[in-house]
C-alpha cells in the first residue's frame, strides 16, 4: 500500500504543481501532458488533504487548507485531476499505459456487473422466500424497497383498470 510522505508541505507542493501548470498553459491540459511526477504530487496532495489526522491544514491566517483550495491554488479543475488520477497507480507510483488503464477499467466494469448481479440475486431471493440473505446490505435493502414500491404501484394500476 502507498505510504504518504510525512514531510509533505502544502505550499511546496502548490509551487511545484503550479509551475508545471504554467508551463502547460501554452499547451492544452490533456492526459498526454501529465507526468508521473505531477500525478504522484497530485495524488499525495489529495491523500494528505483528505487525511483527518493531518493538522498542518491551517494557514497562519486561519484559512483551512482543502483539496479544493489546493486545486484552485495550482490552477487545475477537480474534474481534470480526477480523470488524470484514474491513470495513476499509487502502489507503483507511476502512470498506467493506455492498455493498462483499459484493462483496469474493464476489470472495474466486471466487478460492478458482478456486484449488480449479486444485489439483484439477493433481492430476488428475499422476494421469493421472504427471508433476508445473510449478506444483506443497505443497497440491497434500498433496491428491495424500490421493487416492493414498483410492484405495489403496478398492482394498483391493474386494479384501477
Amino acid at each position: 500500500m502507498h505510504t504518504s510522505r510525512v514531510n509533505w508541505n502544502y505550499d511546496e507542493s502548490v509551487r511545484r504543481v503550479s509551475a508545471k501548470v504554467k508551463e502547460w498553459e501554452a499547451v492544452t491540459l490533456k492526459k498526454s501532458t501529465l507526468t508521473g511526477e505531477i500525478a504522484k504530487e497530485l495524488y499525495e496532495a489529495r491523500e494528505q488533504l483528505s487525511n483527518s489526522g493531518y493538522r498542518s491544514d491551517l494557514r497562519p491566517n486561519g484559512q483551512r487548507l482543502t483539496w479544493e483550495s489546493y486545486l484552485q491554488d495550482v490552477g487545475l479543475a477537480d474534474r481534470t485531476v480526477r480523470r488524470w488520477l484514474e491513470h495513476y497507480d499509487p502502489q507503483e507510483q507511476r502512470l498506467l499505459t493506455d492498455d493498462e488503464y483499459k484493462r483496469k477499467e474493464q476489470e472495474k466494469q466486471r466487478r460492478e456487473m458482478e456486484h449488480e448481479k449479486a444485489i439483484s440475486s439477493m433481492v430476488s431471493e428475499r422476494m421469493k422466500s421472504g427471508f433476508t440473505p445473510s449478506d444483506w446490505n443497505d443497497e440491497a435493502e434500498r433496491r428491495y424497497k424500490n421493487r416492493i414500491d414498483e410492484e405495489q404501484k403496478r398492482d394498483k394500476r391493474i386494479r384501477e383498470m
